[in-house]
């Protein structure tokens, strides 16, 4: 899924399953030459709340369910990402979060934060297992 906030969005690969290299190496070219989107603000908290409804209403019952969350800025739109995060968990969903560190993006956005991955540790991260 590609996120901004909820009118923006969307899934761009429908629910592959991976089970074994190529199925892996399909889903890698899949992401790989998928349009480029955009949208307005950054509301993990929306993407949050999305992957874990598309969890959840899916047909196949994985070993673990989980969530993996990247991003390059804080949560700056919709409901207070700690407090989703919390409701995910207790739905026995684990949340991951790949925060990308780029000083460059300093200059591109007002909402730029230097300590993202502590941010990501405190707000967005949780779950058994989680990092």
């Amino acid at each position: 899924m590609d996120y901004s906030s909820v009118d923006y969005n969307k899934t761009i690969i429908d629910r592959p399953i991976i089970h074994d290299r190529a199925s892996a190496e399909k889903f890698a070219d899949d992401l790989l030459n998928a349009p480029l989107s955009s949208g307005r603000r950054t509301s993990i908290s929306d993407a949050v709340d999305m992957a874990a409804t598309m969890i959840e209403i899916y047909d196949i019952e994985g070993t673990r369910r989980v969530i993996d969350v990247s991003g390059n800025c804080p949560n700056n739109w919709g409901q207070f990402v700690h407090d989703v995060r919390d409701t995910t968990v207790k739905r026995r969903i684990t949340i991951n979060g790949f925060p990308i560190m780029n000083p460059a993006a300093a200059f591109n956005s007002r909402y730029y934060l230097a300590e993202l991955d502590l941010y990501y540790r405190g707000c967005v991260i949780g779950g058994p297992g989680a990092f």
